[in-house]
């Protein structure tokens, strides 16, 4: 099985592995993916083996990382990029290949007419891969679901604090535009109603404040203080997760915990919509200038972002009090 990245993609990936694991439990899986592809599994028994990538290899030492795999009886190819193709190509296997909607996706930016193509979750294109490979049983959204399970961390940034309490927000994304402007404002709020809240994220500067007021000791700041296991595990067992378009976003709808998804310039057509139970999204769905982009773009084209501006606190803390 292929797949670099990103994050939320490989991560997608866990709910179909699952499902194949279920119904072929002696198969042999082996995955090729880029080191956080290899952070991510390195917890998990859904693969038998990971092989990672070194994308500082030279065109053709890539080659021979490729010619040195295999030999398999399938090849699933979930990215269908360069690198993938040419993956496949060098080794020996019936070879299966995602059908991305590349084309459907920008046509639908452009338009903003829906296509029957985009209506399949990301899930159900990579499950459809393993269906075209083997004799599979359909499956449901929720049967497809991402799962990660974790093993309990020991982290002094955090194991005196009551997570199972508190409502974890991350407020980062892969593009700009998919940014909400008001989480200081929604960390104020939460602690004014004396609710903890643990910040995370990975980012080159902190995009929430520490708030200073008397309920400083309900915030913890976890901005850049964090792994990659710990992420999964701050997740899996707080009370709720609030974050916006992102890998994070699907790290908390695979550990089961609830998670409000903040939408702005994406919508459910591109495939990565939260459409599992304990999932709620928050989105300005009349606005006729959605999607603007198909990854979300770091600018908006009509210099407003509205898709984000529009999206208020009290519509978030509405959104949170079925969890609370």
């Amino acid at each position: 099985m292929i797949r670099f990245s990103a994050l939320g993609d490989i991560v997608l990936t866990t709910g179909p592995i699952k499902a194949l694991r279920e119904q072929y439990p002696d198969v042999k899986i082996e995955l090729l993916t880029s080191s956080i592809g290899a952070e991510v599994f390195s917890e998990q028994s859904l693969v038998d083996r990971v092989h990672t990538l070194d994308k500082s290899l030279s065109f053709w030492g890539q080659i021979q990382f490729f010619r040195s795999l295999g030999p398999y009886d399938i090849i699933v190819d979930l990215h269908a990029n360069l690198r993938s193709y040419l993956a496949s190509l060098v080794n020996s296997g019936q070879v299966h290949r995602i059908e991305k909607n590349s084309r459907s996706r920008r046509a639908f930016v452009k338009d903003k007419f829906p296509r029957p193509e985009l209506k399949k979750h990301v899930v159900e294109k990579y499950y459809d891969c393993f269906q075209k490979a083997l004799k599979l049983d359909d499956r449901s959204l929720e049967e497809l679901r991402p799962t990660l399970l974790n093993s309990p961390t020991k982290s002094e940034a955090y194991n005196n604090f009551r997570l199972d309490k508190a409502i974890v927000l991350h407020a980062d994304a892969s593009q700009k535009n998919k940014i909400w402007p008001y989480f200081d404002e929604l960390v104020e709020t939460l602690l004014d109603q004396k609710i903890p809240v643990v910040i995370v994220g990975q980012y080159k500067d902190a995009l929430i404040s520490t708030p200073k007021n008397n309920f400083s000791e309900l915030c913890l700041d976890l901005q850049n203080k964090t792994s990659l296991k710990e992420l999964i595990e701050i997740m899996s067992q707080a009370r709720a997760v609030i974050t916006t378009d992102s890998g994070p976003m699907h790290i908390a709808i695979a550990t089961g915990t609830p998670t409000i998804a903040l939408f702005g310039p994406t919508t459910k057509e591109f495939g990565f919509y939260p459409v599992f139970e304990n999932t709620r999204v928050v989105e300005h769905d009349t606005l006729e200038c959605r999607p603007c982009h198909v990854h979300g773009g770091n600018t908006c084209p009509l210099q407003h972002h509205r898709c984000m501006k529009d999206l208020s606190v009290s519509q978030v803390i509405s959104a949170l009090k079925k969890y609370i």
